[in-house]
């Protein structure tokens, strides 16, 4: 009997472990390991497929595998070549770091990782990536009929060219990024130097690694303030910025004025035209980046006030120094605004050898600005009020070297608002300003009140599609847009050598309004200006009274004809003289494309202005026509060619009197030919 139960339990062990061993939920996963095979190349190129050898692995497996690149599952694209899972990108990957994954999804849920590959794309073994792209335009404009120019007449054949090169490389932890332009011109004095054929344009190589950048060439230092007003120049820079960007600080030196050309090359070489400086900004709250931020700038310099063709300063350049310090800050989740800025110079106006010490000066700015709610609503449509005080006084012998053209002796103060609703946007302030901040008795004290406000209206029509999936048709006025504008400007003298007077200086007002109403296939718009303008005592300006209209409207015909009408009438009242200037005409525009590559373009425009007195009446008109054809587009290596006609009609009539403009007719013809290629790598 014992015998016999013992005969049972080896054969209900026996069944157990045939279930076992048949039950897919018992089973030991398949120990198998992929291979990912290697290319062929040292490097991977960014669109060469993986290859992935599944050797010895059940044919039902496969059904189980994912394969992921970079955490996106690409395993829709893997084709099978036998036992070689190959996986092609679909677009050329970026160079840089890449992850990929094969997992095992197990019937009863369970993941089993079974293999990952680490491996980064290269450009070479120096650098992980580089580009470089560049376009370059040569023109040819020949002129092949004339009459009626002026003497001497220009040269038949004109040609030019503009081209600009970029690129970029890149490793780990360190970038770099250069782009240089050119321009040529068979005419020399068309040049920036008016000198030579060939010259440089703009140009900027810059390079970053970590915390620390640098700069050469043309680019803008900021942020602005009273001292440093958007400064962009030819120069020098280089910084430092703390992680998270809670601290920078900047260094710079550059040219006092815009550079054009390849003299003085660096900007800094001129050290009569140049300006040396710092700016740093913080944010010493880490909380709240917004709540505080500070920022301090000082720059020394001096400049000739020169228009920048890059010509080399003197000695009597005028030179100094100024800096400033700002506070900015937004509070209350960000609905009040407080900014507030300090700043001093020292400024010698004649330069070093003149007799003129330096003169000190100071300004100081404050503003509040306050919008009251964020998700205020009316009638579903988002409302935003804002509303601000702004108080600014710029001593009258502030001067920043790096902003030589600012106004300075000002003292102001003025109050805004504005409102946002449901297409309706209104804006308005005042604000009043004197002068001679620092109370000369030579020079007179003059007051000015300024005013404006504007108020566009654009409401939000419904272009909900219809049950048809068909738009709506627009009403019979079309999408309309309503806009009106006022200003005034009264100027007085409130003191006169040194006792206070209350006389009239100078006046002006300007109202504008205009609607535009835009419908599937054309649109129209009218506007309306008036302008009055008087001069008093010291200002001896004519009170003149201006008013304006213009009507203009645009159409398209068989899909393709563009047409544009304009007209308009002009009246100015000399009411002083006893004179009125009129003027009215208008203008058509046509332009139609015969094809994809091949355009054209036919305008018209007259011009009738007389005088009441007779002293002038005459009619310009002038018409212009071209047709252009594109033989072929640039395409990487591959240029473009683009050949074209134009050619204009201008004619002088004068009835009675005196023409402000040469009588009689000119007219031009050209033929151009022009070349574009925009190689890249």
């Amino acid at each position: 009997m014992h015998s016999g139960y013992g005969r049972i339990i080896v054969l209900a062990k026996l069944v157990l472990l045939y279930f076992c061993m048949q039950s897919p939920a018992w089973a030991q996963p398949v120990q198998w390991t992929p291979e990912l095979m290697q290319p062929a190349a040292k490097a991977r190129d960014p669109s060469e497929p993986f290859r992935i050898r599944l050797a010895k692995i059940p044919a039902k497996t496969l059904q189980l595998l994912t394969l992921e690149l970079d955490e996106i599952d690409v395993t829709s694209m893997v084709a099978m070549e036998g036992d070689v899972a190959v996986f092609t990108p679909p677009q050329p990957l970026a160079y840089g770091e890449h992850q990929l994954r094969l997992v095992e999804n197990s019937p009863d849920g369970s993941i089993n990782e079974r293999g990952q590959w680490s491996f980064e794309l290269r450009k070479s073994a120096l650098f992980r990536d580089a580009q470089a792209n560049g376009s370059l335009t040569l023109r040819e404009n020949y002129r092949a009929a004339d009459h009626g120019l002026a003497d001497p007449a220009p040269a038949r054949s004109q040609a030019d060219a503009a081209g600009q090169f970029a690129g970029s490389v890149e490793n780990e932890n360190w970038r770099a990024n250069a782009m240089l332009s050119f321009i040529a011109n068979q005419q020399s004095q068309m040049m920036p130097r008016q000198k030579g054929h060939l010259d440089l344009g703009q140009f900027l190589a810059a390079a970053d690694s970590g915390m620390y950048g640098f700069k050469l060439g043309d680019h803008a230092i900021g942020p602005d303030s009273m001292v440093l007003q958007s400064f962009g120049r030819r120069g020098i820079s280089v910084s430092a910025t703390a992680p998270g960007d809670r601290a920078s600080v900047t260094g710079f030196s550059m040219h006092a004025t815009p550079l054009s050309g390849a003299a003085n090359v660096l900007g800094v070489a001129d050290d009569g035209n140049r300006v040396d400086g710092v700016v740093a900004a913080l944010q010493p709250i880490a909380d709240d980046a917004g709540a505080l931020a500070l920022l301090g700038t000082y720059v020394s310099g001096g400049s000739e006030n020169q228009t920048g063709a890059g010509g080399f300063g003197g000695s009597d350049a005028g030179r100094g120094s100024a800096g400033s310090i700002v506070a900015d800050s937004s509070l209350l989740q960000q609905r009040l605004r407080l900014r507030g800025e300090f700043a001093r110079s020292s400024y010698d106006f004649d330069g070093r050898v003149g007799d003129l010490a330096a003169m000190g000066g100071h300004a100081y700015s404050g503003l509040v600005n306050f919008v009251p709610w964020h998700d205020r609503m009316i009638f579903d449509q988002a409302f935003l009020l804002n509303v601000g005080l702004e108080k600014k006084l710029i001593s009258s012998y502030f001067h920043s070297p790096s902003n030589p053209g600012a106004i300075s002796d000002r003292d102001m103060v003025r109050i805004f608002t504005g409102v946002n609703w449901y297409g309706l946007d209104f804006q308005a302030n005042a604000g009043k300003e004197t002068d001679n901040v620092d109370n000369s008795p030579l020079i007179p004290v003059t007051a000015s009140r300024q005013r404006s406000a504007a108020i566009s209206y654009s409401p939000m029509m419904n272009y909900t599609p219809q049950a048809d999936g068909q738009l709506p048709e627009p009403p019979w006025y079309g999408q309309p847009s309503l806009s009106a504008s006022f200003m005034s400007l009264n100027r007085e003298v409130v003191q006169l050598g040194g006792s206070a007077v209350s006389q009239p200086a100078h006046s002006t007002y300007n109202s504008t309004v205009g609607a535009n109403f835009q419908y599937a296939l054309w649109s129209w718009g009218i506007m309306q200006s008036w302008v009055r303008d008087r001069g008093y005592n010291l200002d001896m300006t004519p009170l003149t009274r201006s008013a304006s209209t213009q009507l203009q409207g645009n159409f398209l015909f068989f899909e393709k004809l563009t047409v544009g009408m304009n007209a308009f009438n002009e009246n100015v009242d000399n009411v002083d003289a006893g004179i009125k200037t009129n003027g009215i005409g208008g203008g058509l525009n046509l332009a139609y494309p015969f094809t994809d590559t091949v355009s054209s373009m036919l305008s018209y425009s007259t011009r009738h202005d007389w005088l009441t007195d007779g002293s002038n009446d005459s009619v310009t008109s002038d018409t212009t026509a071209s047709v252009n054809w594109v033989v072929d587009t640039p395409h990487g290596a591959k240029p473009g060619i683009t050949l074209g006609m134009d050619g204009s009609y201008h004619n002088v009539s004068n009835k009675s009197g005196m023409s402000t403009q040469p009588l009689g007719s000119m007219y031009q013809v050209f033929l151009r030919v022009s070349l574009a290629w925009s190689p890249s790598y």
